[in-house]
């Protein structure tokens, strides 16, 4: 079963409520409204900081902000930002040179594996911060009470 992280999950969660934010959010803010513990927070800002999909701001009033628009921010850069490159095998992972027991000409499933993740891929790089905060959006006027990110 194709499973990703907590990490991804919250690093989600953070850039939707940035999204959302009209001034910038400190790590205890987003924290407390998300339900994420802080010190796993800062490690995902920073990786999503280094990735370049949000900024920080020093001083009194400084906090997180996106560093692009949310409906340029893809599902996929998230993955890519705090996990690294995606691969649905060790083998499709781009840039990891994986030495496999059967050889690449032997392979029966590396091209239905290639044809599934291509899929993936496409999926992830479509789905973007604005797009979950449209669809929540939806299901919590259809649903009232589902309010919240999750």
């Amino acid at each position: 079963m194709l499973k990703f992280t907590l990490r991804v999950e919250y690093a989600i969660k953070a850039l939707v409520r940035l999204a959302l934010a009209e001034s910038p959010m400190s790590v205890p803010q987003i924290s407390s409204l998300e339900k994420i513990p802080i010190n796993f927070l800062e490690q995902i800002l920073v990786r999503l900081r280094r990735a370049g999909l949000v900024n920080s701001i020093r001083g009194k009033k400084g906090g997180y902000v996106l560093a692009k628009p949310p409906e340029s921010i893809t599902v996929l850069d998230v993955i890519e930002a705090v996990e690294g490159k995606y691969g649905l095998v060790r083998c499709l992972v781009p840039g990891e040179h994986v030495e496999c027991y059967i050889p690449v000409s032997d392979c029966i499933l590396r091209g239905v594996w290639n044809k599934v993740q291509e899929r993936i891929t496409d999926i992830l790089s479509d789905i973007t911060i604005e797009g979950i905060i449209e669809e929540a959006n939806l299901r919590t006027s259809e649903e009232p009470s589902n309010v919240g990110i999750s």
